[in-house]
């Protein structure tokens, strides 16, 4: 059931995305300009960067259902990544409006909430582009009316926008990341109900079993997996896009990188690629390429955790947390050990928070004593959080 009037989700909708392009306007903005630095220091974007990779995890975390006590801490863990979550399509219920705004029976609804999914990423980069443009516009044309130009400042120039045009796709793609991977493998999650037919025949009247072959597609358990509507679109969009997000996109980003290491010191290379590896050592400039595979990793553990216990599903999270965090201490890919610190803390607080879901499965102890413990836990994993985002805020 909506747990809202479908204007106000629609309107939560809108408001969040809103604030998604501000906050990636801002951040293209800043990042081409540390780009031009160089990478002596540390810089404010590479802070942005930790949180933003902070809770777009801690989100996927949250998409695992663990029974935690008396507050929804998944809503905690949904809210942190809100604000970069493109197009707001996993933190904000589309179905309400959904259901309510657009013509049914043309297109089912699980496919409209996939496509938006899909489709805001396009329309955040294309919100972005217009936002650049009408900041230049009113850089050139507005302002020098108000205030006059100190003597020798030359005003931007249009193509300046375009300049950063690599840069916008880079961000934008690192902010979508995550939901593009969740919706393209989405397509590919089904869950066989019943698994063998009945042994005898089914009475009058009785519900015939659900046993297709394939399963049912988890986005829409009416519709039987590769069957139907839901064969084409899989197919159609769900197959090029689990190509591109899950494999083309981390092989290119780190053969890529590797290959061009020669010219990471070229100015007119840093502006564009430097979002990749300016805060890598240079014998680790494809460093990015394993944070992308671990972001890959997570996602297909949360969308296939259908066929597992949810318990396994946490541990496997904690076992990728771990792996990434050894190979990190090994490699030691950063360029500044305030960013190693700092990395190593938010990979540590995941995991903390990984092993307290895990804590919540289960106890031999008096239920109400177990209730205490698990309330105990949550509110610390609670507190983590707000402590290690306060940091990064404060950095």
């Amino acid at each position: 059931k909506c747990m809202s009037t479908p204007k106000m989700q629609l309107g939560l909708y809108m408001s969040v995305s809103g604030a998604s392009v501000l906050f990636i306007t801002y951040s293209v903005h800043a990042t081409w300009k540390d780009n031009l630095t160089g990478y002596i220091v540390v810089l404010a974007t590479d802070y942005i960067k930790v949180l933003v990779q902070f809770s777009q995890y801690a989100a996927i975390i949250g998409s695992v259902s663990v029974p935690w006590p008396l507050f929804n801490l998944q809503r905690w863990l949904d809210a942190v990544n809100i604000v970069y979550a493109v197009g707001a399509g996993h933190v904000v219920s589309l179905d309400c409006w959904l259901y309510q705004y657009i013509p049914q029976g043309k297109l089912p609804l699980a496919m409209q909430r996939q496509l938006v999914y899909f489709l805001a990423v396009v329309f955040v980069l294309l919100a972005v582009v217009a936002l650049q443009w009408l900041t230049w516009a009113v850089g050139r044309w507005v302002v020098p009316l108000v205030w006059r130009p100190k003597e020798g400042t030359t005003p931007q120039p249009a193509l300046l926008v375009l300049r950063k045009l690599p840069v916008t796709l880079m961000v934008v793609a690192f902010y979508a990341f995550p939901t593009m991977t969740k919706a393209s493998l989405s397509f590919f999650a089904c869950y066989r109900i019943d698994k063998t037919p009945p042994a005898v025949q089914l009475p009058p009247g009785a519900s015939a079993p659900l046993n297709h072959t394939a399963g049912y597609w988890v986005s829409d358990m009416t519709q039987g997996c590769f069957a139907g509507y839901h064969k084409a679109w899989a197919l159609g969009l769900g197959l090029p896009s689990l190509l591109l997000w899950c494999i083309a996109v981390p092989v290119a980003m780190g053969v890529g990188l590797f290959l061009c290491r020669a010219k990471a010191d070229e100015d007119s290379f840093r502006e564009h690629f430097g979002f990749l590896y300016r805060s890598y050592r240079p014998e680790r400039i494809w460093w990015e390429a394993v944070w992308v595979a671990r972001t890959v990793a997570l996602t297909v553990i949360t969308v296939f955790s259908v066929h597992m216990d949810r318990y396994y599903s946490v541990l496997s999270l904690l076992v990728v947390f771990w792996v990434s965090a050894a190979l990190q201490i090994v490699l030691d890919p950063y360029a500044f050990r305030t960013l190693h610190r700092l990395h190593m803390v938010s990979t540590s607080c995941l995991a903390a928070t990984t092993v307290a879901a895990l804590a919540m499965f289960g106890y031999d102890l008096e239920e109400s004593t177990a209730l205490q413990l698990r309330i105990t836990i949550a509110v610390m994993v609670l507190v983590v959080h707000i402590v290690f985002v306060g940091w990064c805020l404060w950095k």
